[in-house]
């Protein structure tokens, strides 16, 4: 059976609904939270009163099973410091989608 589509004036209500402004709480960014393996990683080099860079950006090589097959920080000293083993064996752990070829997904993290 065809779907019914919607009426003229129900269907102009919705949209415009949908096409109001924002309100400004709206707006407002996200409160910065990352996932918790990763927050372990830099509440643990905070308790050691290890230094490492506010931001960073982490490439996966995802496989097409949807594993991490490689997670690398591209800046090398902190790739090799503490808290890059300790971010890049995290993001090992994620599951993914199975993609229908393997990827490569470069995030930007923000640690502070």
């Amino acid at each position: 059976m065809p779907q019914r589509r919607p009426q003229a004036p129900q269907f102009w209500r919705s949209l415009a609904r949908l096409l109001q402004p924002a309100a400004p709480q709206q707006l407002a960014p996200a409160p910065h939270t990352l996932p918790q393996p990763l927050q372990a990683c830099v509440d643990d080099a905070v308790k050691h009163n290890r230094e490492f860079p506010a931001k960073v950006r982490m490439i996966l090589s995802i496989t097409t099973k949807g594993v991490v097959e490689k997670a690398v920080i591209t800046d090398r000293p902190t790739n090799a410091a503490p808290i890059g083993r300790c971010l890049t064996a995290a993001a090992k752990r994620w599951k993914f989608a199975p993609p229908s070829e393997a990827a490569e997904l470069e995030l930007p993290m923000s640690l502070r």
